[in-house]
């Protein structure tokens, strides 16, 4: 089973990883790096109806970065969060 990692409508990954995890996309390189869920910290998540819970949450980091190792401080182009809730 693969899961999908949607960038924008031309660029896919395909993540063989099906555990809780995150992702850092490196725009220049093109290259997919998982973060572990742990090193993702929320201070706050937004408030949802009292019917759902948090199911998981996946953060999609996209950053400029021409070197392929990653320095220690990055130019953070954009973010997603996504929020997996389901039924109580």
């Amino acid at each position: 089973m693969l899961k999908t990692i949607n960038i924008d409508n031309e660029v896919k990954f395909y993540d063989t990883n099906l555990e809780n995890h995150h992702h850092l996309y490196n725009t220049t390189m093109s290259t997919l790096t998982d973060i572990a869920h742990d090193k993702v910290v929320f201070a706050e998540l937004p408030e949802l109806p009292k019917t759902l819970e948090i199911e998981s949450t996946e953060v999609l980091i996209i950053v400029f970065a021409e070197l392929p190792e990653l320095p220690k401080t990055l130019e953070i182009e954009s973010t997603e969060v996504l929020i997996k809730a389901r039924n109580k």
